[in-house]
């Protein structure tokens, strides 16, 4: 029997006629799929409907005759348009042959009125109807706003399962679900912490990667080893399931042992490549190690438009390496802030190695730093030339007492892809020279 047949199942219910019509993005099915993953459970199926009282019942009904636990998100406003209440309690009478009239939950209405009460406001009756709930389900508390949350336990042809109601704001349904929903799954039977052990890969592609690795990545095998490939990076996701024996390509025969020869020969292939060994940003992984190396990194950008600053700027911390940068989009500005000679944007023009190079020195001179990273590039749609065309981009890199270095590289995509490839890709470059390696070729790098 294979791994996958072991696992407890779960299933997330996303509510919205905005997400049906493309209007939002349903960011919240990714991050709850990654934790009920991490707690041992495998989600077998992301539905999302409209707000339609019967289309969320139905759902509710079907999802939990297949899954042990069945998340559901939004819904949960004060609106007409907020059906998931009357959606669950009728997919409880449903289940159960029971009526589930709803009713008012003495401590959600307090809760509700002293929110108010703290930001000075007064409370509209209409939010009253946030605090109803069916009979025999529990009404879960929300510090960050006004929409409590649900849980029931139900039996399904002689099965528990658990229904759980989150509010969408993800502010709001993050801490609920580890308050609230994480310790109720932890005591469901049959489920055991499934560990996730991470290498993210950057600058080799995915399917390359994936030949190297063909013989961890058989869906069979305890450890089992998965990609996942955004913008450069390749995470390569490495879970084993504790109660089941190892299985695959391994010497060990215990799990924990196994999971850490798959990451050993993930790395061995991928020498050079390996951006990290946590499940983090490069930004993060980056401005970490400059601050373990004593160094402070300083940036130039141009066709990126500061991104690289971004990046960096909204890790926490980021001062502790982060010295500062320039956006130089004229060749003006290339000129008066960071000293790149006239000469150079006169004879090789501002998307070139030459000015590449000067805007890092230029960066570094000024800034005081250790480190300095430059990009100068044609993002599109417009700008391309037979001899420059779109995607073009050169990233410059300097490290104290060594000589700058430009790279050149043609990224495909539209205007936004060209600029995170960039930006990623001179993050990875400056965590290349501050570990002093020396410089695999890279995804997209021309010679």
């Amino acid at each position: 029997m294979t791994k996958t047949l072991q696992r407890p199942l779960a299933a997330l219910l996303s509510i919205g006629d905005e997400l049906v019509l493309g209007e939002k993005l349903d960011t919240n099915s990714k991050w709850l799929a990654d934790r009920l993953g991490t707690l041992g459970l495998l989600v077998t199926e992301h539905r999302t409907v409209p707000d339609n009282l019967e289309k969320i019942a139905n759902s509710i009904v079907q999802l939990a005759g297949m899954a042990g636990v069945v998340i559901v998100g939004g819904g949960l406003g004060p609106t007409a348009d907020d059906l998931t209440r009357q959606g669950l309690a009728r997919a409880l009478v449903l289940t159960t042959g029971e009526p589930q009239p709803l009713v008012e939950d003495a401590d959600a209405v307090r809760a509700i009125r002293a929110r108010f009460e703290r930001a000075g406001r007064t409370m509209p009756e209409t939010n009253l109807v946030q605090a109803l709930r069916p009979a025999n389900a529990l009404s879960l508390p929300n510090p960050h706003g006004t929409a409590p949350g649900m849980l029931a336990r139900v039996d399904v042809a002689g099965r528990l399962r658990l229904i759980a109601c989150l509010p969408g704001p993800p502010r709001e349904m993050r801490p609920m679900f580890e308050d609230a929903i994480e310790p109720a799954i932890r005591s469901l039977p049959g489920v055991a912490r499934s560990e996730l052990r991470v290498v993210q890969v950057f600058g080799l592609g995915e399917s390359e990667l994936a030949s190297r690795i063909a013989d961890l990545m058989h869906r069979e095998n305890n450890p089992a080893v998965g990609t996942t490939a955004s913008s450069g990076m390749v995470t390569c996701r490495v879970r084993v399931e504790p109660t089941l024996p190892v299985r695959g390509p391994y010497d060990a025969t215990e799990p924990t042992q196994a999971v850490e020869e798959a990451l050993a020969s993930i790395g061995r292939v991928a020498k050079g490549y390996v951006a990290s060994r946590e499940n983090t940003t490069l930004a993060a992984t980056l401005l970490d190690e400059a601050v373990a190396a004593g160094l402070t990194i300083a940036t130039a950008e141009s066709c990126t438009g500061g991104l690289v600053g971004q990046l960096l700027t909204a890790e926490p911390g980021s001062s502790r390496a982060y010295a500062g940068g320039w956006v130089t989009y004229s060749n003006a500005m290339k000129e008066r802030e960071l000293g790149v000679p006239n000469a150079d944007l006169e004879a090789h023009g501002a998307v070139s190695s030459e000015v590449a190079r000067a805007m890092a020195v230029g960066a570094a001179d000024r800034a005081g730093a250790d480190v300095a990273l430059s990009i100068t590039g044609i993002a599109g749609p417009d700008g391309g030339t037979s001899e420059k065309p779109v995607g073009t981009v050169w990233i410059g890199c300097v490290k104290k007492g060594q000589p700058p270095v430009a790279r050149c590289f043609r990224f495909g995509g539209d205007r936004a892809a060209v600029r995170l490839w960039s930006a990623n890709t001179a993050l990875f470059i400056g965590l290349q020279a501050i570990r002093g390696q020396s410089g695999v070729p890279l995804l997209w790098e021309r010679p």
